[in-house]
This record gives C-alpha cells, structure tokens and sequence, in this order.
C-alpha cells in the first residue's frame, strides 16, 4: 500500500462560441508532504488503521484539532499537460483511497508554485537516476518511440558521468533542477474524510474552509 498514491484532477478550460466547458483530466501522482502551519505531518497519519472518521475532531488524523491550511504538495513538470492546465485554471481536487482500510479523502482547493528554494530540496533529495530522468523528460510530448527517450537519458547519464570525472568536487550536486521542473501546493478550500461502513452506511465528515480561516464542519448522509 502506498499511503502517498493520490488522484490529481485538473480542468482544461475551453471555448465553443459564447460558452466556456471545463473538461476535466486526472492522473495519478505522489504527495511529497503534507504542512500543516509551520509542521511537516507524517504521511501516514492519513490511513493510520486507529484513525476513525469520528475522532477527527480528536487529533486522529491532524494534530491539535486543526487542519492542513498550508496544504499539499507534490512535484512534476510545469510544461506538462497538467501544468498547462494549472496554469489556466488554478483550481484542483486530490482523492486519497485506500481499500484495505475502507477509507477516502478528497480535497478540493487551489494551486501554487512552491518556492524554487523548495522544489531545488525535492530535486537533490531524489536519487540521481530520477534527477536525471527530469532533465531528459518533456513530459506529456509526443515522441517517435520509447527507445528515442532511452537514449535521450542515456545520452544525459554519459554526459553528467563526464562532468562529475571531471570536476569531482561536485558530488551529488553535479544534475543541477530543471527550470521546468518543481513542486505544487494545493491550499485546501474543502476536505471530505469517508470511511466505509456495512450496509452502506458510510460515515461522511466534511469540513468547508471559512473566510476567517476556521473550518465548518458537517457529516454528509451516504
């Protein structure tokens, strides 16, 4: 199981004559972390098997009885087809499911370019194969065949290897970030904790973010 697997969904606005469709798109992508005021939270507290929908409002899933208004954030290429579509429309939505637990969240919100102080830590902290394939990826663009990507990267290794032989002191600094590549934070405007039951009598919880930062809370009927 892998507690940071998520649903992104973004919308591409288009124009027929005098109306405007959203036309929506999903994939699946990795959360990096989730920040909650000035704290970096676990992951995992989002499926712990203890974590009842009803105890939210007991620390279960966040600590100290608050949410995470900061947000979200995961990291990806901003000329993707994704990032084009954050770039015209900067409103998304993030599905969490886990089926063993019988358990989901979804959360609606905005989304932003974290600071490129930031998206520069993701980058140095991924192996560096993975650095390596971010420079060799235009993700989302069409290509002749897969083997034209494979050497692209191979091309890349043989090229970052040559320069680090040269100029060792470099170390792991040596895959410098891509300008195109970074990370996103979706600041969470609604959030919807579900929790299977029998029968389907599932267990709703949501909470809606207020204009002064509080949250209102209400269960949903199944």
């Amino acid at each position: 199981m892998m507690p940071n697997s998520m649903v992104l969904s973004t919308a591409q606005l288009k124009q027929e004559g005098s109306n405007t469709y959203a036309i929506p798109a999903s994939r699946a992508v990795l959360l990096k972390d989730i920040v909650c005021g000035d704290e970096m939270l676990p992951i995992e507290m989002f499926m712990r098997p203890e974590a009842g929908i009803g105890k939210v409002k007991t620390s279960t899933f966040f600590p100290a009885d608050h949410l995470p208004t900061a947000g979200f954030t995961f990291v990806t290429n901003y000329e993707s087809r994704k990032g084009e579509h954050i770039q015209a429309n900067p409103y998304v939505s993030l599905y969490f499911i886990w089926h063993e637990l019988e358990r989901a969240v979804r959360i609606e919100g905005t989304i932003e370019k974290v600071p490129e102080a930031l998206s520069d830590h993701y980058h140095h902290s991924r192996p560096r194969s993975s650095r390596i394939a971010a420079c060799s990826s235009q993700q989302s663009r069409p290509i002749e065949s897969y083997d034209e990507f494979t050497r692209r990267y191979e091309r890349l290794v043989a090229q970052f290897d040559s320069q680090r032989e040269t100029n060792p002191a470099v170390g792991d600094r040596d895959v410098p970030r891509p300008p195109n590549w970074g990370g996103y934070l979706v600041r969470p405007l609604r959030m919807e904790f579900w929790q299977g039951r029998p029968s389907r009598t599932h267990e709703r919880l949501d909470y809606q973010l207020n204009a002064d930062g509080t949250w209102q809370t209400q269960y949903l009927q199944p």
